[in-house]
């Protein structure tokens, strides 16, 4: 019994010790449950965070069993392969491209760079290029982290990747820009704020010649000349306070030496904050450009100066009819400023033609009046018929009463047809018995009468005609020559010169041929044109219009003109006297024919005392005609200075006695005292021609003195007057003297030695009193015949004096007398 008690205390004490290692057991494992639950719960929360955090990330993440299933991917990741929606979890990389087939070429790749990871047992990197629906790609900076047990068996493999598409668009761009900025031409330059450089292109290495081993490191200022030391520094100073500076040209040096013309285009360097790092630097090689401009520059110079320099006008015409350019001369003779011409019509210039020409017309048809009426006078003169108040004049005035008119006519027609007899016999011409001669006396009949004047009115049309057409002023009988005629009334008058004005102001510039020049291209030359000045007025030119092409296409032309008023007058001058000299010339020839035609005919042989007045008629006129033959021949050679003058020091008082002691005679015969006060003074000249210029002035004294009179030849030393001008141009005028040696003195600039010969003859008309020293001109055309003048004496006498640099002119009263004054310069005496 005892034993069983001590076995049940055994048993009941095993039990209470079972009960409390249960009892602890079951405490032990409550604490572990409650630990393994705060663990799980903290797992679950770190997990949570986790997800949490690895979804927030940009870049992809995934994790993988050892099977390559996929066990998580955050939200970039789904994203990226649009699997939001999908069960991805314990798919694989195949399956998942079964599921969305757009991406299956890219699972198939992330499942091959998986077994490459495993296989290398370390972690891998790569690039993964995942294309997108849009048609864009992304490229994944891709980093895989291969998981393995410690038995070795594949546990599983996380994915990182960064999305780097950006960054390599950007490495693309700067690849290329690099590639850009190495191939360039132009030298692109880096360099701190302080000038140092860090970056220097293959361009650079090509303008300045230095490589970038040599530069690097160094100051840029190595490249400024010496005359421009601070000018580096105040570029880097401006690009430090945010400046930029473009297209700024300066001049640098090359490592050999040489100065080089360049362009810089400098701007400031920033980081990411905007703050200035740095400074970029392209320079461009404009040294041949410079060369270029340079060229151009003397080239358009030049073009200026030939401009300026021309005396012909030059404008520039566009396709349009403005003026582009015009030269000084084109301003000087249309009287508008070249800033007025520019851009103006050219219609501005030539609007004067229509009204030019008929201004010149009229000029044409006044001056033929006044030709053909001073031709008459000078006739009448010559043939001694003027009688301007004789009593013809009062007859036609009106003073006489009618008895007194009726004998003054009849006196008239008595006196004019003795004086018509005097010049037939006197020119061989007399034929009594001519048809004219016959109807006037009344010998023929009504009829013959008829017949005969029908013939002469005939004939002198025929002459009227002939005339014209020789001085081109024959006129249609249209409007414009009824309106001048006066056949048309004033009305009439009015609506022809409006039409013909409108007509002429519409067709100046159409008929322009720089008009056809800018339409046909074609070079037009004219020469005989008008243009009108700012003033209204008109001037005569001739013009060469030349088109401006540009490659083949007519874009303007050039007009070059020139005033051809003073040409014409020449001209006309020269027509002038050329008509003289012919008269000149025939009236002696006519006179020497018809006394050699009546000599020959024998109708003088039985009047012995005529015949001899016949050939003192011949005789006088042949040497009448040899002095006139040999004055022009003399003008002539001093104008075109082909006589060379023998100049030296004279003694002007030598010369005016010599003169005096030859012209004594000749003043005897004529009844003339002549008086000489001569001065002792020097004078560089020709001394035959200066006492040949002496001698004319005394003849023309003598000749033109009343007998008894007196003729004085004086001189005297005076200050040279400044201001003294002489009315007439030509006394003005300079002409070039051919001299075989140099004077042995200076000239004296401020005396003259001042000639004076002075008459007691009719005196000069105050109107010509200028117009005597041109050629074939006479106070009364008379005198040709009269006193045996040819009218050149004082032409020659202008000419002389002229080429010794001294001045000729008259003054005169008259009948009083006149005075001819020569003044010379002299010489200084030492």
């Amino acid at each position: 019994m005892q034993s069983v008690t001590k076995n049940q205390n055994n048993l009941i004490a095993s039990l209470k010790n079972a009960n409390a290692q249960l009892k602890a057991e079951i405490m032990e494992r409550q604490r572990a449950e409650k630990a393994l639950q705060e663990l799980v719960e903290k797992y679950q929360k770190t997990s949570l965070q986790l997800r949490t955090l690895i979804n927030a990330m940009p870049d992809i993440v995934c994790f993988k069993d050892g099977t390559g299933k996929w066990l998580e991917a955050n939200q970039s990741m789904q994203e990226l392969f649009e699997i939001e929606k999908v069960d991805y979890r314990g798919k694989s990389d195949i399956e998942l491209g079964e599921i969305s087939s757009f991406y299956r070429e890219a699972f198939l790749s992330c499942h091959h760079s998986d077994r490459e990871a495993w296989k290398k047992k370390s972690l891998s990197r790569g690039e993964e290029i995942i294309p997108k629906r849009d048609g864009s790609i992304k490229i994944y900076d891709v980093i895989k982290v291969p998981l393995f047990y410690e038995d070795g068996k594949r546990n599983g493999i996380v994915v990182l990747g960064r999305d780097i598409t950006e960054q390599k668009q950007t490495e693309k761009v700067m690849i290329r820009l690099a590639s850009i900025v190495e191939s360039s031409n132009d030298a692109v330059i880096g360099n701190t704020l302080e000038g140092i450089i860090y970056s220097w292109n293959s361009g650079a290495e090509a303008i300045y010649g230095y490589s970038i081993s040599e530069v690097k490191g160094c100051s840029i200022s190595i490249l400024a000349v010496p005359e421009r030391p601070n000018e580096i520094s105040q570029i880097l100073a401006n690009i430090t306070a945010g400046a930029s500076i473009n297209n700024y040209e300066t001049v640098h040096i090359r490592k050999d030496g040489k100065h080089i013309d360049v362009a810089l285009t400098i701007s400031p360097i920033k980081d990411t904050e905007g703050n200035i790092i740095g400074v970029s630097t392209i320079a461009r090689d404009i040294s041949d450009r410079k060369q270029i401009e340079k060229s151009f520059e003397q080239l358009r110079y030049q073009h200026q100066l030939i401009l300026n320099s021309a005396g012909e006008g030059i404008c520039g015409i566009d396709i349009w009819g403005k003026i582009s350019f015009a030269n000084p001369a084109a301003a000087r003779m249309t009287g508008y400023t070249i800033k007025e011409l520019v851009n103006s019509d050219w219609s501005l210039i030539i609007s004067g033609v229509g009204e030019g020409r008929r201004k010149k017309e009229e000029g044409r048809s006044k001056k033929e009046e006044g030709r053909s009426k001073k031709e008459e006078e000078r006739r009448e003169k010559l043939m001694g018929t003027q009688t301007p108040t004789n009593s013809k004049h009062c007859v036609d005035s009106g003073v006489l009463n009618h008895k007194e008119k009726d004998k003054v006519n009849n006196k008239e027609e008595g006196r004019s047809k003795k004086e018509e007899e005097r010049r037939e016999k006197l020119m061989g011409t007399q034929t009594p018995t001519n048809s004219k001669h016959c109807v006037d006396s009344g010998v023929l009949n009504h009829k013959e009468k008829d017949k005969v004047n029908n013939k002469e009115e005939g004939r002198s049309k025929k002459e009227e005609e002939r005339r014209e057409k020789l001085m081109g002023t024959q006129t249609p009988t249209n409007s414009k020559h009824c309106v001048d005629s006066g056949v048309l009334n004033h009305k009439e008058k009015d609506k022809v010169n409006d039409k013909s004005s409108k007509s002429s102001a519409q067709k100046n510039y159409s008929d322009s041929q720089v008009t056809t020049t800018l339409k046909k291209g074609i070079v037009c030359q004219v020469t005989d044109e008008f243009f009108e000045r700012r003033d209204g007025s008109h001037f005569p030119v001739e013009y060469v219009s030349t088109p401006i092409l540009e490659q083949g296409k007519i874009i303007g032309a050039v007009v070059t003109f020139k005033d051809i008023t003073e040409r014409q007058a020449v001209e006309q001058m020269k027509d002038e006297f050329i008509s003289v000299v012919s008269h000149e010339l025939r009236t002696p020839l006519a006179s020497i024919q018809g006394a050699l035609t009546l000599l020959k005919s024998g109708l003088l042989n039985q009047a012995p005392e005529r015949g001899n007045r016949m050939l003192n008629i011949a005789v006088t006129n042949t040497d009448r005609l040899v002095r006139l033959i040999n004055d022009i021949l003399d003008l002539e050679r001093l104008h075109s200075q082909q006589v060379t003058m023998l100049k030296q020091t004279c003694n002007i008082a030598e010369l005016m006695l010599q003169t005096a002691s030859e012209m004594q005679p000749i003043a005897e015969k004529a009844g003339v005292n002549l008086s000489v006060k001569p001065v002792n003074t020097k004078l560089w000249g020709c001394p035959d021609k200066l006492i040949q210029t002496l001698t004319n002035l005394l003849s023309n004294a003598i000749k033109y003195s009343p007998k008894g009179t007196t003729v004085w030849l004086t001189a005297s030393k005076q200050v040279i007057n400044r201001n003294h001008t002489i009315s007439s141009d030509n006394f003005t005028s300079t002409v070039k003297t051919k001299c075989t040696e140099a004077p042995a003195f200076n000239i004296n600039h401020s005396y003259q030695v001042l000639i004076a010969v002075k008459d007691q003859g009719r005196g000069i008309p105050a109107d010509q009193i200028e117009s005597i020293f041109g050629r074939f001109q006479q106070v009364d055309a008379s005198d040709s015949r009269q006193k045996g003048g040819t009218g050149l004496g004082l032409a020659i006498c202008r000419n002389i004096v002229q080429q010794h640099q001294g001045k000729i002119w008259a003054e005169s009263t008259l009948g009083e007398g006149s005075t001819f004054f020569v003044a010379l310069p002299i010489l200084d005496e030492e």
